[in-house]
């Protein structure tokens, strides 16, 4: 049952970067998007990666900071990307 927890929690969290992402990409743009609330995103996610991999390595918690990481590179990527852009 608290792997079902941790599962579904995982998920929620997994899904919190996707929309915002899949609207840089759509749109092109980074307005209003803060980089340094992506880096202070990264360097959470990374110390808490770190964290859980030493502490307690559970597969829910690795798997959503993986994929936390893979959201916020792809979104400093497009920060970027998109920041010389008018609409930025």
């Amino acid at each position: 049952m608290i792997e079902i927890l941790g599962w579904l929690g995982m998920i929620c969290f997994a899904f919190c970067g996707l929309p915002q992402l899949l609207h840089v990409i759509k749109t092109k743009s980074v307005k209003g998007l803060s980089f340094l609330f992506l880096m202070l995103w990264l360097l959470g996610e990374i110390f808490t990666l770190v964290y859980a991999v030493l502490k307690a390595p559970r597969m829910p918690l690795l798997a959503n900071y993986l994929w936390n990481i893979s959201i916020v590179v792809l979104l400093i990527y497009y920060y970027i990307k998109y920041r010389r852009s008018p609409d930025a």
